[in-house]
């Protein structure tokens, strides 16, 4: 049944197409923020955890602390813009 409507033609307004287009728009724009609020959870409890280890001296076998640093100071650097000499 689903490969039968999948290959039946159909028309779409231009209207609707704009509306069709809008609503894909904001509902990517919507998981896309919600992505990025879950990454930025478990980035944070990963962070917490990290640090309390860190302070306890629990285990030593890998820290988050560097896991952020290289991921938020030195992999920026590659993305950014060079501006020529100044």
């Amino acid at each position: 049944m689903l490969k039968k409507l999948v290959m039946m033609p159909f028309s779409m307004s231009l209207d609707e197409q704009e509306k069709l287009r809008k609503f894909t728009l904001e509902e990517n724009l919507f998981r896309g923020r919600l992505f990025a609020r879950i990454i930025i959870g478990v980035e944070c409890a990963m962070a917490a955890v990290g640090i309390a280890g860190s302070l306890l001296k629990v285990h030593e076998s890998f820290r988050f602390s560097f896991y952020l640093i290289n991921v938020y100071v030195h992999d920026s650097n590659k993305y950014r813009i060079s501006l020529g000499n100044r």
